[in-house]
């Protein structure tokens, strides 16, 4: 013996198909939305490298590579490190937008110390304005 309910006090009984449907569109919209943000995290506007550094008695020259946009410009900081690991030497450079679509920049600047360096460091790049 089947047993029904009346449909007058309980309602009708709905298809699951429409929860399921709903809940993998809400899926998937998460799942874009997630993926987006986390490349647009993932893309530095500014990385940067040292290529060589060369010391000299007080003062440290460093070749190093900037790659951002063309279009922007920025801000890097380089430092000189002593034998103890203590800094010497600190200087901010400017690194130009480039007008000939290059991403790419390639720059030596000179570090003066107080004291001898052992090392030359690219502390930090980042986009300006």
């Amino acid at each position: 013996m089947t047993t029904r309910s009346p449909v007058g006090r309980y309602g009708t009984r709905r298809s699951p198909r429409i929860f399921y449907a709903v809940g993998g569109a809400l899926l998937l919209a998460v799942t874009v939305i997630a993926v987006l943000l986390g490349r647009h995290a993932s893309t530095p506007a500014v990385s940067s490298g040292v290529r060589a550094f060369t010391t000299h008695e007080r003062s440290v020259t460093i070749t190093f590579e900037v790659r951002k946009r063309a279009a922007a410009a920025a801000v890097c900081i380089l430092r000189a490190r002593d034998r103890d690991g203590a800094e010497v030497g600190r200087r901010e450079v400017a690194v130009p937008a480039r007008p000939d679509g290059q991403r790419t920049s390639v720059l030596s600047e000179t570090v003066t110390t107080t004291g001898r360096p052992v090392t030359g460091e690219l502390y930090s790049c980042h986009i300006t304005g």
